[in-house]
Protein backbone atom coordinates (compact mmCIF):
# COMPACT_ATOMS: atom_id res chain seq x y z
CA UNK A 1 0.00 0.00 0.00
CA UNK A 2 2.63 2.36 0.80
CA UNK A 3 4.84 1.81 -2.26
CA UNK A 4 1.66 2.49 -4.22
CA UNK A 5 0.84 5.30 -2.58
CA UNK A 6 4.10 6.54 -3.11
CA UNK A 7 3.46 5.66 -7.14
CA UNK A 8 0.40 7.45 -7.15
CA UNK A 9 2.25 10.44 -5.73
CA UNK A 10 4.98 10.44 -8.51
CA UNK A 11 2.84 10.39 -10.75
CA UNK A 12 0.18 12.93 -10.12
CA UNK A 13 3.23 14.99 -9.42
CA UNK A 14 4.22 15.03 -13.02
CA UNK A 15 0.76 15.39 -14.56
CA UNK A 16 0.35 18.64 -12.10
CA UNK A 17 4.24 19.78 -13.44
CA UNK A 18 2.74 19.22 -17.08
CA UNK A 19 -0.77 21.07 -16.47
CA UNK A 20 -2.75 17.78 -16.88
CA UNK A 21 -4.96 18.42 -13.69
CA UNK A 22 -7.94 16.19 -15.55
CA UNK A 23 -5.63 13.39 -15.60
CA UNK A 24 -4.29 14.06 -11.60
CA UNK A 25 -7.45 14.05 -10.84
CA UNK A 26 -8.44 11.26 -12.14
CA UNK A 27 -6.11 9.69 -10.36
CA UNK A 28 -6.53 11.61 -7.24
CA UNK A 29 -10.19 10.95 -6.23
CA UNK A 30 -10.27 7.57 -6.11
CA UNK A 31 -7.39 7.19 -4.21
CA UNK A 32 -9.25 9.69 -1.24
CA UNK A 33 -11.79 7.09 -0.25
CA UNK A 34 -8.69 4.71 0.09
CA UNK A 35 -6.22 6.96 1.91
CA UNK A 36 -9.18 8.40 3.65
CA UNK A 37 -7.20 11.72 5.22
CA UNK A 38 -3.80 11.48 3.65
CA UNK A 39 -3.14 15.38 3.97
CA UNK A 40 -0.95 15.39 0.88
CA UNK A 41 -3.29 13.80 -0.99
CA UNK A 42 -5.69 16.24 -0.07
CA UNK A 43 -3.87 19.19 -1.21
CA UNK A 44 -2.41 17.46 -4.57
CA UNK A 45 -6.27 17.30 -4.87
CA UNK A 46 -6.86 20.76 -4.64
CA UNK A 47 -3.81 22.36 -6.09
CA UNK A 48 -5.84 20.63 -8.72
CA UNK A 49 -9.21 21.21 -8.01
CA UNK A 50 -7.61 25.45 -8.59
CA UNK A 51 -6.32 24.71 -11.41
CA UNK A 52 -9.32 24.01 -13.29
CA UNK A 53 -11.47 26.36 -11.71
CA UNK A 54 -13.33 24.36 -9.09
CA UNK A 55 -12.41 26.84 -6.52
CA UNK A 56 -15.21 26.30 -3.93
CA UNK A 57 -14.98 22.09 -4.06
CA UNK A 58 -10.82 22.77 -3.32
CA UNK A 59 -11.87 25.17 -0.85
CA UNK A 60 -14.30 22.74 0.46
CA UNK A 61 -11.38 20.61 1.44
CA UNK A 62 -9.01 23.15 2.84
CA UNK A 63 -10.71 24.82 5.29
CA UNK A 64 -11.09 21.31 7.47
CA UNK A 65 -7.37 21.02 6.97
CA UNK A 66 -6.11 24.90 8.05
CA UNK A 67 -8.94 24.44 10.76
CA UNK A 68 -6.83 21.22 12.38
CA UNK A 69 -4.22 21.27 15.27
CA UNK A 70 -1.30 20.30 12.20
CA UNK A 71 -2.34 22.67 9.85
CA UNK A 72 0.49 23.33 7.14
CA UNK A 73 1.88 25.61 5.26
CA UNK A 74 0.90 24.57 2.01
CA UNK A 75 -2.88 23.82 3.01
CA UNK A 76 -3.21 27.31 4.63
CA UNK A 77 -1.15 28.80 1.19
CA UNK A 78 -3.77 27.34 -1.09
CA UNK A 79 -6.88 28.12 0.77
CA UNK A 80 -5.12 32.13 0.91
CA UNK A 81 -4.80 31.63 -3.21
CA UNK A 82 -8.39 30.49 -3.60
CA UNK A 83 -9.56 33.69 -1.26
CA UNK A 84 -7.39 35.93 -3.53
CA UNK A 85 -8.30 35.03 -6.94
CA UNK A 86 -11.92 35.18 -5.93
CA UNK A 87 -10.67 38.89 -4.97
CA UNK A 88 -9.25 39.28 -8.18
CA UNK A 89 -12.21 38.22 -9.75
CA UNK A 90 -15.46 39.83 -7.52
CA UNK A 91 -13.45 42.99 -6.21
CA UNK A 92 -15.09 41.79 -2.77
CA UNK A 93 -12.72 43.92 -0.38
CA UNK A 94 -13.89 41.29 2.30
CA UNK A 95 -12.01 38.73 0.43
CA UNK A 96 -8.97 40.39 0.24
CA UNK A 97 -8.97 40.71 3.57
CA UNK A 98 -9.80 37.31 4.19
CA UNK A 99 -6.76 36.13 1.87
CA UNK A 100 -4.54 39.08 3.88
CA UNK A 101 -5.36 36.88 7.09
CA UNK A 102 -5.06 33.58 5.82
CA UNK A 103 -1.51 34.68 4.12
CA UNK A 104 -0.88 36.40 7.90
CA UNK A 105 -2.09 33.02 9.47
CA UNK A 106 0.80 30.95 7.16
CA UNK A 107 3.49 33.16 8.12
CA UNK A 108 3.09 32.71 12.10
CA UNK A 109 4.42 28.77 10.56
CA UNK A 110 7.41 30.02 8.99
CA UNK A 111 8.58 33.42 8.24
CA UNK A 112 8.59 32.74 4.78
CA UNK A 113 8.74 36.44 2.48
CA UNK A 114 6.69 35.09 -0.35
CA UNK A 115 3.55 34.74 2.33
CA UNK A 116 4.56 38.31 4.06
CA UNK A 117 4.55 39.83 0.01
CA UNK A 118 1.46 38.70 -0.43
CA UNK A 119 0.14 39.75 2.96
CA UNK A 120 1.75 43.45 2.66
CA UNK A 121 0.22 44.05 -1.14
CA UNK A 122 -3.19 43.00 0.42
CA UNK A 123 -3.04 45.16 3.05
CA UNK A 124 -2.20 48.04 0.87
CA UNK A 125 -5.08 46.59 -1.28
CA UNK A 126 -7.72 46.90 2.06
CA UNK A 127 -6.47 50.49 2.85
CA UNK A 128 -3.81 49.01 5.80
CA UNK A 129 -1.22 51.30 5.03
CA UNK A 130 0.89 50.82 8.35
CA UNK A 131 0.59 47.13 8.87
CA UNK A 132 1.29 46.83 4.51
CA UNK A 133 4.25 49.07 5.34
CA UNK A 134 5.37 46.78 8.37
CA UNK A 135 5.39 43.68 6.51
CA UNK A 136 6.82 45.35 3.12
CA UNK A 137 10.16 45.75 6.21
CA UNK A 138 9.79 42.32 7.61
CA UNK A 139 10.44 40.99 4.05
CA UNK A 140 13.55 43.53 3.54
CA UNK A 141 14.58 42.15 6.79
CA UNK A 142 14.53 38.38 5.53
CA UNK A 143 15.57 39.27 2.04
CA UNK A 144 18.60 40.60 3.88
CA UNK A 145 19.27 37.83 6.50
CA UNK A 146 18.97 35.24 3.60
CA UNK A 147 21.86 37.42 1.63
CA UNK A 148 24.41 37.04 4.56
Amino acid sequence: MKRYRAVLILKVNRQLDQGQYFLALDLLLPALKEFKGDIELLQMTARALIRVGADARAEALLKPLVASENKSDESIGLLARIYKDRWIKTSNIEDARLSRDTYLQENDNNNGYYTLINAATLSWVINEKQLAKQLANKVLELCKKQLQ
